[in-house]
């Protein structure tokens, strides 16, 4: 049998992904042993790739805590479609209405969710949901009711902690019949 060492394959779309790895494995017979191999598959992503008129993917993918725990916060092609949807059906609305806001939260992967205590299911996992920046008090219950009033949302939610933090959490589904419009003005994060 032959050995054979894999250091890395590099492709950027899906299909030279599958191609390079079926040609490895269509070249060996199905008889490969690799010994510390590892096989790693880079996606690149372009941050600047626009979501909506004014907001852009990097906006939603870049975090501290990813950077220095060293967690690839890479969203699949289906979560930029979720992130494109809550962006333009809610964030770009709300944009329109009182110029830039700031996105403290979007798309998390399920290891830099838990890193940061997110609950088990949240839609941040999913690319459906944002936490907002709030600047002021007076900020977040004008967003709140906008967004309540003007925008599809499946969870509304005006988030505080007791040390005085405050942003709003927004989050939509793509099938707009499934969104439970709930929404709490004063949750306790």
């Amino acid at each position: 049998m032959t050995k054979y060492a894999v250091q890395q394959i590099s492709a950027n779309r899906p299909a030279e992904r599958l191609l390079l790895l079926l040609q490895l494995l269509a070249s060996t017979d199905n008889k490969v042993e690799t010994t510390k191999t590892q096989i790693t598959m880079q996606q690149t992503i372009d941050l600047q790739m626009p979501l909506s008129e004014n907001f852009r993917l990097g906006e939603f993918v870049t975090s501290a805590t990813a950077r220095r725990l060293n967690i690839d916060n890479t969203p699949s092609p289906q979560h930029i479609v979720a992130l494109r949807n809550l962006c333009q059906r809610v964030l770009q609305p709300l944009r329109n209405e009182f110029g830039p806001i700031r996105i403290n939260s979007g798309y998390r992967c399920p290891r830099l969710n838990e890193a940061v205590g997110g609950v088990g299911n949240s839609q941040h996992q999913r690319g459906e949901a944002a936490d907002i920046h709030l600047p002021s008090h007076r900020t977040g219950i004008e967003y709140y009711y906008f967004l309540r009033d003007h925008c599809p949302y499946d969870q509304l939610l005006f988030e505080h902690t007791r040390s005085g933090m405050m942003w709003i959490h927004v989050s939509c589904l793509r099938d707009l019949t499934r969104n439970r419009q709930m929404h709490i003005p004063n949750y306790k994060a």
